[in-house]
C-alpha cells in the first residue's frame, strides 16, 4: 500500500513545473557550536559522508547534499537537501565571520537543526546565539528543533549496562532530566526563542540511538507538501549524498 502511493506520489512529481515542485522541496540547514559533533550527527542522521574533525574544526563554508535514495538498487534522487553551517563558538573572530552568514541564510529554510552536546550543561552561550539568530528569523522558533547529540556521555555513563545499545534506567532518567533543563532554558523570559518540549531530543549519533525521533520532530515543523516530502523519503538508512 505505502509503496503503491510512492508511485503516485513520484508520478505526480514528475509532471510538476518546475515552480511548483519547488514547493515540495525540503532544505534542512544542520546549525549549531563547533565540537558538539554537528557534521557527525549529519553523517549519521543523513547518510552523508562530510569530513569529520575530532580536535580542529573543519566546517569552514555552507556544504550542501542532495539526498539520494537506494530503493531496491535504484538511485532515486530526492528533493530533500541538507545543508552543513560551520560551527560557532570556535573563536570571537570566526562567530564575526560565521554569524552574519547564519542570519543571512537561515530564513530560507524549512527546517533548522541546532546540535548540542547532551552531556554539556553550558547554555549561556546557545541562549545568546539563539537571540541574535532570532532578530534575523522571527519565525525561528517554528522551525527549530534542539538536537542533543552524545546522549551516550551523560552521567552516569552506563551505555549498554542493562541492554544492548540503550542507557541504563537511571542514565535514561538523567536523559530526560537534560531534556527538561533545556527547554526551561529556552523558555526563561530572556531567551526570545521559546520552545515547546516536542521540540527538544536526546539522541546519540555514535550509535545510532533515537535517530528516527528526530525525523519524527522534523516532519512536525514541516509545512504543506513538504511534509509528504519527508514522508516518502525518510528512510536515512538508504540515503547517500550528492554535493550540490
Amino acid at each position: 500500500m505505502k509503496r503503491a502511493l510512492f508511485k503516485i506520489f513520484d508520478n505526480v512529481m514528475e509532471h510538476l513545473g518546475d515552480d511548483t515542485r519547488a514547493m515540495f522541496e525540503v532544505h534542512i540547514a544542520m546549525i549549531g557550536a563547533t565540537g558538539v559533533g554537528k557534521t557527525t550527527s549529519c553523517n549519521a542522521l543523513l547518510g552523508s559522508n562530510w569530513n569529520v574533525g575530532h580536535t580542529t574544526a573543519t566546517t569552514r563554508d555552507l556544504q550542501s547534499d542532495q539526498l539520494i535514495l537506494d530503493d531496491d538498487g535504484k538511485s532515486v534522487p530526492t528533493n530533500i537537501y541538507v545543508t552543513d553551517f560551520p560551527g560557532l563558538n570556535e573563536s570571537l573572530s570566526r562567530d564575526a565571520e560565521y554569524l552574519p552568514l547564519y542570519k543571512k541564510h537561515l530564513p530560507r529554510f524549512d527546517a533548522i537543526v541546532w546540535v548540542m552536546a547532551a552531556n554539556d550543561r553550558q547554555m549561556a552561550a546557545t541562549q545568546q546565539y539563539l537571540n541574535v539568530i532570532t532578530e534575523a528569523v522571527p519565525e525561528l522558533a517554528s522551525k527549530l528543533i534542539i538536537a542533543l547529540n552524545k546522549a551516550d556521555l551523560v552521567e552516569p555513563m552506563e551505555w549498554a549496562k542493562d541492554q544492548p545499545n540503550l542507557p541504563s534506567n537511571t542514565q535514561m532518567a538523567n536523559i530526560e532530566a537534560r531534556v527538561a533543563d533545556v527547554v526551561a532554558r529556552l523558555n526563561e523570559e530572556s531567551c526570545k526563542c521559546h520552545l515547546p518540549e516536542a521540540q527538544v531530543v536526546a539522541f546519540t549519533a555514535k550509535y545510532n540511538w533515537r535517530v528516527w525521533k528526530v525525523f519524527e520532530i522534523l516532519n512536525t515543523v514541516l509545512k504543506g507538501g513538504k511534509k509528504m516530502s519527508l514522508v516518502r523519503f525518510a528512510r536515512p538508512q538508504q540515503w547517500s549524498p550528492k554535493r550540490v
